[in-house]
């Protein structure tokens, strides 16, 4: 079965309008976007458990992320999106995955 991506500038704001909440990477905490910036086009995210709100994270890094991930130059995991966003590799990871996203054959996936 073939699971379509949603990334997109639209779908995030759609999320946030429909309260949509997502897990963490990890599945400790669960995560939603509380609010964004139409101008600078950056989200902000909220744990739900504890109502601390995050950094703004742009939507350019998270769409750089996005390419990497689909071009398979990294895969979809936190320590590596950790690497080129810091401290947001278990949001990221979980906000990509509700979107549909999926890496094609990463490197650090192949069989050796």
């Amino acid at each position: 079965m073939s699971v379509t991506c949603l990334f997109s500038w639209e779908q995030l704001v759609k999320m946030k309008e429909e309260q949509v909440e997502f897990w963490t990477a990890d599945g400790t905490r669960k995560l939603r976007i509380l609010d964004y910036d139409g101008k600078t086009k950056t989200i902000y995210l909220i744990c739900v458990q504890t109502g601390k709100v995050s950094w703004p994270l742009s939507f350019q890094r998270l769409q750089k992320v996005h390419e990497k991930i689909q071009k398979g130059q990294i895969a979809l995991f936190p320590n590596e999106i950790e690497k080129l966003v810091p401290t947001w590799g278990n949001y990221i990871t979980a906000l990509l995955n509700v979107l549909g996203c999926q890496d094609h054959g990463s490197p650090s996936l192949k069989i050796r």
